[in-house]
């Protein structure tokens, strides 16, 4: 018994260690940010800082003539502006403007990521820039991946004229009960909670999700459809992989 005892007394004392150890590096878990030199320069558009508290975030402005709006592009949680160019290349075909957004610590932005609250904040301060410069009836939101949850708070905040989310996921409480289920959910201190805001959007919504996503599984945007059927359209990617949905997205959507 006593044996027994102290093989459970280490299991305990290994949960522990292991929840206070996603608790306190979660950021870096979920976050993976490249940074960019601070003297860099943007050669493809025009860098625009958006003040926010604590904090300088990075957006890269791409103007054409003769546009008919302009497309807020939330990268996911690996990347950069830089990355952003590569992924939004079809879209750049379309005769729309596009901002392109790094995160705190991501690219040339300063500061860390340190809330769910934070992260919003920062992002709606972005939108109201873009609303300096565009009437709200011509601005679209692109979220891809991670970006989705701030795609889909700014659509739920605000009335842009479209929401497209590319490989969406329902919340991050579900995303990390994919692979840390043993683990309370009170430890997360992030939601990014897309499934409870998704009712409140009231432009039009499209979904872009690959049937061979082996991140975010097909069935959290079958999800958020049942939320709010009348908005989302769901086009499925047949065989398309989590990576391979943003760049085989078709731009149909923008006319």
């Amino acid at each position: 018994m006593k044996l027994i005892r102290r093989f459970l007394i280490f299991l305990g004392i290994c949960y522990l260690l292991i929840a206070s150890v996603v608790y306190l590096f979660q950021e870096q878990l979920i976050f993976h940010p490249r940074t960019i030199a601070a003297d860099y320069r943007f050669d493809w558009g025009e860098e625009v800082f958006v003040p926010v508290e604590g904090a300088m975030l990075s957006t890269v402005w791409v103007r054409k003539a003769n546009s008919k709006g302009v497309v807020i592009y939330f990268h996911g949680n690996v990347g950069d502006n830089n990355r952003g160019l590569y992924q939004m290349r079809n879209v750049l075909e379309k005769p729309f403007d596009a901002v392109f957004v790094d995160y705190r610590g991501f690219g040339k932005s300063t500061g860390e990521v340190e809330s769910d609250e934070q992260l919003l904040a920062d992002v709606q301060a972005v939108y109201d820039r873009v609303m300096e410069d565009y009437p709200e009836h011509k601005i679209h939101l692109l979220g891809y991946s991670l970006g989705t949850g701030m795609a889909s708070y700014l659509a739920a905040e605000n009335r842009p004229a479209l929401l497209t989310l590319v490989a969406p996921y329902t919340n991050l409480e579900d995303m990390k009960n994919q692979a840390f289920w043993w683990l309370p959910d009170f430890l997360l201190k992030y939601q990014l909670d897309t499934e409870r805001r998704i009712a409140k959007i009231k432009c039009p919504v499209n979904i872009f999700h690959g049937t061979a996503d082996e991140l975010i599984p097909f069935t959290m945007a079958g999800r958020l459809k049942q939320l709010s059927p009348k908005q989302v359209r769901i086009f499925p990617m047949e065989g398309v992989s989590h990576r391979g949905a943003i760049l085989q997205m078709p731009t149909d959507w923008l006319k």
